[in-house]
């Protein structure tokens, strides 16, 4: 009786274990950009994927979002507005008095 708890308590472990890994990281091609929920992502030089900003951080000037307009890099504005409406994300930030990290200046 002990040894077959064991064994099914080995059978269960192995199938959380194998049923559970991870997802492997999305590749991409360096440089390139993408919104992805709330943040601004850029493809590293190592063809990773990685957060550049998360527009859900900044607290200035209502709700942010990422949004990535066709001829325009993803950027992070205030809800409703594209970076074309605001002048680009920089400037939308100087606008409100957020910066770069999510504060205020």
């Amino acid at each position: 009786m002990k040894h077959r708890l064991a064994s099914l308590a080995a059978v269960a472990l192995f199938a959380v274990f194998v049923g559970c890994s991870p997802t492997p990281p999305e590749r991409c091609e360096p440089a390139a950009t993408r919104c992805r929920g709330t943040t601004v992502d850029i493809c590293a030089s190592d063809g990773f994927w990685q957060v550049s900003e998360d527009c859900g951080s900044i607290r200035s000037g209502g709700q942010w979002v990422c949004v990535a307009p066709e001829a325009d890099l993803p950027a992070c504005v205030p809800e409703g507005q594209t970076p074309s409406d605001t002048g680009g994300a920089e400037d939308a930030r100087a606008d409100t008095g957020a910066d770069a990290d999510g504060g205020g200046s």
